[in-house]
């Protein structure tokens, strides 16, 4: 964090060997105080973790207390979601991504009630950057919203967070209770998270020389991936606090349990959801039938309640729409036979 300017680390290594700057106070309640260089505290950093009951979010609140008899500005930086484990499921490729949610601008929705993330599909090796070949290292911290592209199409950030193929963790503000919230695309709602100044990708390094099949050797790099969040700046009044509360969702990428919980609905979690696998050939899974089927699947699953009678069932229906082509084909292949049949000498 930042405090007047001033670069206060709050990691583990800032504190002195054997000692810790963060203590626990309670379950989920860890406190760090600053002192200045005459060893007199002058803040005061209280972060509280708390999962919520049956649900998958976690609200995290970070509360800043001034000691001192002057105000002072304060701005968070916060370790957010970070890498997933790779899966050992390696079909077609990694997956683990990095995804936005926004706000597209007030001139293309003037509601601001569809969020969307299509357009910031990203897997976590694109957010890397090149490789610096002399040391084989990647750039530690690169920023990743906004970029000027963004700024240009003036998108405003919903939520952010990480996806592998079957999980996600997706960090977004705090929101008012559900019995408040008049369906998912409720116009009264403020979707936007103000608390965000920008977001960087940071990067832990570990280059490590491999032999290569002519003899050589060739630099790889399995680096881990976080998000850090920067938030505004707060100025903090003379013996008072200033907070922010965000939550989490740590889940599975699955719709029923992200619209179960109106909260997430509103806030569009659902739009990590990603149906292909992206890139240049996300077209060749044809989602435009895929899709529907995928529905209809879930609709015998809800009668039958067993995946594999749900495919044969699926597998009935298809081909008792196809019949008719298929019988019209077979048809025309008969008299198309008959003919040649006719031609022959």
């Amino acid at each position: 964090m930042t405090l007047d300017g001033r670069t206060v680390y709050l990691d583990a290594d800032a504190a002195p060997a054997g000692q810790t700057v963060w203590r626990q106070t309670a379950p989920g309640t860890f406190v760090a105080t600053i002192a200045n260089q005459a060893d007199l505290d002058v803040a005061r950093v209280t972060r509280v973790y708390t999962l919520d009951p049956d649900s998958h979010n976690i609200t995290i609140e970070q509360r800043v207390d001034n000691l001192t008899e002057q105000p002072f500005t304060a701005q968070l930086v916060t370790m957010g979601p970070a890498d997933q484990a790779k899966d050992t499921l390696n079909y077609g490729g990694d997956k683990r991504r990095v995804r936005f949610g926004y706000l597209a601008s007030a001139a293309i929705d003037p509601a601001r009630t569809e969020v969307s993330a299509d357009a910031y599909l990203i897997p976590r090796r694109s957010t890397f950057g090149p490789l610096d070949r002399a040391t084989g290292s990647y750039q530690p911290v690169k920023d990743v919203w906004p970029t000027p592209e963004i700024v240009e199409k003036e998108h405003d950030l919903v939520w952010l967070g990480v996806a592998s193929r079957y999980f996600a963790a997706v960090l977004h503000k705090e929101f008012p209770d559900s019995t408040s919230i008049n369906g998912p695309k409720d116009p009264s709602i403020d979707r936007v998270f103000r608390d965000v100044e920008r977001v960087q990708r940071v990067l832990i390094n570990k280059p490590e020389p491999k032999s290569t099949f002519f003899g050589g050797t060739k630099t790889t790099n399995d680096a881990l991936m976080a998000l850090s969040i920067v938030a505004q700046p707060m100025t903090v009044p003379a013996g008072s606090h200033d907070s922010l509360k965000w939550w989490l969702y740590a889940g599975p990428i699955h719709k029923p349990a992200i619209e179960a919980e109106p909260e997430l609905a509103a806030l569009g979690d659902d739009e990590i959801i990603v149906y292909n696998f992206g890139g240049p050939c996300s077209f060749c899974t044809f989602s435009f039938l895929t899709t529907p089927l995928r529905g209809l699947l879930h609709i015998l699953h809800t009668i039958t309640f067993d995946w594999a009678l749900s495919i044969i069932l699926l597998v009935v229906c298809v081909r008792s729409l196809l019949h008719p082509i298929t019988r019209w084909s077979q048809i025309k292949m008969q008299r198309f036979g008959k003919q040649m049949q006719a031609m022959a000498p």
